[in-house]
């Protein structure tokens, strides 16, 4: 019975840890395991690592484990509470096997984000495939995605855009850096003024700042005071949104400043300020006879 329970050690990741099998319950849809300390165990400190002999008190917690088959593993773990010298209060007992945040093994954990990295599950198919609430999935996925980022180098952009998106109700904004000629967005930081793209430039550094060409971006004053700083040497190409905005308020200001405060009599002036729909047009939708302007005369 001891080598089988070794065995079963060994299956589920409890080598080497204070930890053993006591028990097994097998239903139709749940593994269940009793987990509990050794005849001889050591508590260890989470804090300070020291190690110790006594505890200050016990209780049992619930570990979701990989699935076994069809059926989902939990296990029932004892665990115990210990007082050290680096801290007044009793501290929960160092347990590798468990994940710190979530009442999940580490081991799932990883399974999870094995799944998840090779991009043919969403967060909601792992959600729905292990039982698990959809917060908990996102919260490994947004764990796993920060840690891949600390490693993502940079490449060497020629043509970038540069433009700002708001993602709450409250106008928060992102500044959002693309490279042009991969067609793939390569910086996002939080904000939209001076210091959000500054920190692009100086992460990507003066050599590769230096072999930018073209930086397409909008009107917006601290993206322009940005790249004078950094990059003054690259083509500045202003959004056509933003080109076309300006342009239809330079029109209305010239419209309404003919209907209303020029010497025109009041027939023409009337005839101007009913152009700002017909002004705004596309060529191919414009029918003069369809709308009968031949005999206009301003």
């Amino acid at each position: 019975m001891a080598y089988g329970e070794a065995i079963l050690d060994r299956l589920i990741s409890l080598e080497g840890t204070n930890f053993e099998v006591r028990d097994v319950k097998v239903t139709t849809e749940l593994i269940e395991l009793q987990i509990e300390h050794k005849e001889v165990a050591e508590y260890i400190c989470p804090r300070c690592d020291a190690r110790h002999n006594a505890c200050y008190s016990r209780d049992w917690i619930k570990i979701w484990d990989i699935q076994w088959g069809s059926r989902r593993c939990l296990w029932r773990v004892r665990r115990a509470k210990i007082l050290c010298h680096c801290g007044l209060n009793p501290a929960v007992e160092r347990m590798d096997f468990r994940l710190k945040h979530h009442r999940l093994t580490q081991r799932f954990v990883d399974h999870i984000e094995q799944i998840l990295c090779s991009k043919m599950f969403t967060v909601a198919d792992v959600s729905r495939l292990f039982y698990l609430d959809y917060g908990i999935v996102y919260k490994i996925d947004h764990d796993v995605l920060l840690r891949l980022w600390q490693d993502v180098k940079l490449p060497q952009p020629i043509n970038i855009s540069v433009d700002e998106k708001s993602f709450k109700k409250s106008r928060q904004y992102v500044t959002i850096v693309t490279d042009l000629d991969r067609k793939l967005v390569i910086w996002v930081s939080s904000g939209n003024s001076k210091e959000s793209l500054d920190q692009f430039f100086e992460i990507l550094g003066p050599e590769k700042c230096s072999k930018l060409k073209t930086v397409s971006k909008d009107m917006h004053a601290p993206y322009i005071a940005s790249c004078n700083q950094y990059v003054p040497h690259a083509m500045e190409v202003a959004d056509p949104f933003h080109v076309v905005q300006r342009l239809n308020q330079v029109m209305d200001e010239c419209r309404l400043n003919l209907s209303i405060g020029s010497a025109l009599r009041t027939g023409k002036r009337k005839i101007i300020l009913n152009l700002q729909w017909l002004l705004r047009r596309k060529n191919e939708h414009l029918g003069r006879a369809r709308l009968g302007i031949d005999n206009w005369r301003v």
